[in-house]
């Protein structure tokens, strides 16, 4: 090809050049500059091949020109690339689908900020949509994730680009003491929580435990725009005792509690007191929406407990701890004291001797889901009282509509232990255990004729958390000595490697035997 015939390469356009290092939206003037200049470039790719008859050329320079040219059309490509054209919400749609939960926890906190680098339209899309702002999830504990807010202003502006009327979750964790370097971050943030935003879930934490929350309850009764009216999740310490420590509520010139927060329906509530020697009123926490507590009460209240419960007469779900850490007796209960929770469907006891002392005035009809676990870290003398076996045992004969167990965090040490357990759960339909060969070890298996069939005599379903392939072996013998009931169904979250390869030979299914991967949700496996 002669010189003055060859055809030259351009440069793509000055105007053009700064969206091949972005996603931002084309205007239309340069859009059509771009397809214009994109025409031409393909003519001049034309004359080359018409040149060199669609053949590698022989010359070097005409091999570098089609090079050029082809870089040039590839520039003017991604300049009118499609994605450009995507309207926000749509890109804000994609980046949603980046995270799990959406709670902005230290991971998805991460993930945000990697996806917000990647360009100033996704930097301006996430900016831009109220969903990345709407929640925030930080734990402060010895190992806490970073990067983390150093002050409560951080925090208020991270909800400001929310939007005033978005609904806000804010759950902070607090797990180790060490708090001189953030103590004025949570001073700062009781006032936060008080503000006029609209809060759906607040969590706060537990640690360090002192007054300023009551200093919040106050701030919150005080404000007559009802800063709180929407939340539905609320997870307060509270302190009582000492000097002015008095429950706002109590107030009889205060709205109620339920005035404060007409729309609550999950209470976590962490109370102590400054002495246990100290006589406290109960506070007064009436509520008709309520449907699910965890109460985590560390004083020898007595009564106490049935006082705070039957002010929550819609309790469909309990979580109940009573921490022995400030006791220096066992738990008195007052003699012929009876707590008739009729709605109540699951309870959940943490293993602590106080808690199990307790459970036996509890009377729950309606009760289908009995959750049991063991202290942390396990004690090997804890059930060594075995009154407190007796007590849960007897609460979970009186429910007559009991039809699940879960005993996966329960550590079964003591034979009589389980055989009150297999015994009083005859009727058991639906149970959840750790794994199977570890909650009931071979000897307790020969040397106890009420466990020859292994389980309660009715269980349908199995829950595990790991199947192995002892466990299997176990289920099949189980099946076996049970020929002529209806098949039983295993569910597992994780298996063995030796589990799986039997599990891929077999399908899953042996002899009526039926075991399958799934989740445990007490809400879909019972109460649907």
């Amino acid at each position: 090809m002669d010189d003055f015939l060859r055809p030259t390469v351009p440069s793509i356009d000055q105007d053009l050049t700064p969206y091949l290092f972005n996603n931002d939206h084309v205007p239309d003037v340069l859009e059509r500059l771009a397809l214009q200049r994109l025409r031409e470039a393909d003519d001049t790719m034309r004359a080359i091949d018409g040149e060199t008859g669609g053949l590698p050329g022989t010359s070097p320079e005409v091999t570098e020109l089609g090079r050029q040219v082809i870089k040039v059309k590839n520039g003017y490509h991604r300049i009118l690339a499609p994605v450009r054209k995507l309207p926000f919400e749509l890109i804000a749609e994609i980046l949603k689908a980046s995270f799990r939960t959406g709670d902005m926890d230290g991971p998805e906190r991460l993930a945000l900020m990697k996806l917000r680098a990647i360009c100033r339209m996704w930097r301006q899309v996430i900016l831009m949509t109220p969903w990345f702002w709407r929640a925030l999830v930080l734990d402060f504990g010895p190992n806490f994730d970073r990067p983390l807010p150093t002050s409560a202003t951080t925090i208020s502006d991270w909800f400001q680009r929310a939007g005033k009327d978005a609904p806000l979750k804010l759950i902070v964790d607090h797990s180790t003491s060490a708090m001189s370097m953030r103590t004025l971050l949570f001073h700062d943030l009781a006032l936060l929580v008080a503000e006029n935003r609209r809060w759906i879930t607040l969590k706060l934490p537990l640690k360090p435990f002192d007054s300023r929350y009551i200093q919040t309850l106050q701030k919150v009764v005080s404000n007559p725009s009802l800063p709180w009216q929407y939340l539905t999740t609320l997870r307060i310490p509270i302190f009582l005792g000492g000097l002015a420590q008095r429950w706002p509520f109590d107030d009889p010139k205060a709205p109620s509690f339920e005035t404060c927060l007409p729309r609550l329906q999950t209470l976590e509530l962490d109370l102590r007191v400054a002495s246990i020697f100290q006589t406290i009123p109960t506070p007064q926490l009436f509520h008709p929406t309520t449907t699910k507590l965890v109460l985590s009460l560390t004083c020898d209240l007595g009564g106490f407990l049935a006082e705070v419960l039957k002010q929550l007469p819609e309790l469909t779900s309990l979580d109940l701890i009573i921490n022995p850490d400030k006791l220096t007796k066992p738990l008195l209960v007052p003699h012929g004291l009876e707590i008739h929770l009729k709605r109540l469907r699951h309870l959940r006891l943490w293993g602590t001797q106080a808690t199990f002392d307790a459970a036996h005035v509890l009377r729950l009809p309606a009760l289908q889901l009995l959750s049991i676990s063991s202290p942390t870290p396990p004690k090997k003398d804890f059930w060594q009282e075995l009154s407190s076996v007796w007590n849960v045992m007897l609460l979970a004969h009186l429910s007559q509509s009991l039809q699940a167990i879960d005993i996966s965090a329960l550590l079964l040490e003591r034979n009589s232990l389980t055989d009150l357990l297999w015994s009083t759960l005859s009727d058991m339909k639906i149970i959840r255990i750790d794994s199977f060969t570890s909650t009931l070890t071979s000897r307790l298996y020969d040397q106890h004729p009420i466990l020859q069939v292994g389980l309660p005599s009715n269980i349908t379903t199995v829950y595990t958390k790991r199947l192995t392939q002892a466990d299997i072996d176990s289920f099949k013998k189980i099946k076996h000595l049970r020929a002529r009931s209806g098949p039983m169904t295993v569910i597992y979250e994780s298996v063995s490697d030796e589990a799986r390869d039997f599990l891929a030979g077999t399908g899953g299914n042996s002899s009526g035997l039926v075991m399958r991967p799934g989740r445990w949700d007490f809400e879909e496996v019972v109460f649907c």
